[in-house]
């Protein structure tokens, strides 16, 4: 079910994010950001007490992977960067930010919960 809505949240992100390439270019970096904001969200909410988990660290990667390769589709002169530069070295640290921003705060969550 996690790879699922992991798959879905991608062909959303990657949705979006088509409609809007084409028509108005520079409203890119807002839905990047956008869907860094639901990834973080989606990860604090959907992995409560499954930290461990191997697809708690994948999720983010793989959704973020697909909204690449289908901006790669739009953006055809773009062949190093999107498919070298950003699946070796931009998505994991995107991926990274968005664990670790749902880390702190579980760690905030579990404080509060125990009164300190």
């Amino acid at each position: 079910m996690n790879l699922v809505r992991c798959i879905g949240e991608g062909i959303l992100f990657a949705l979006i994010l088509g409609i809007f390439s084409k028509k108005r270019p520079d409203v890119r970096k807002y839905i990047f950001a956008l869907s860094m904001i639901i990834e973080v969200f989606s990860v604090y909410f959907l992995y409560r007490g499954q930290e461990n988990a191997l697809f708690f660290f994948l999720h983010p990667y793989i959704a973020l992977f697909i909204m690449n390769i289908s901006d790669f589709a739009v953006y055809k002169r773009a062949k190093m960067e999107k498919l070298i530069i950003w699946p070796l070295f931009v998505l994991p640290a995107m991926a990274g930010f968005v664990l670790s921003v749902s880390w702190m705060m579980k760690i905030r969550f579990i404080a509060d919960l125990l009164g300190q």
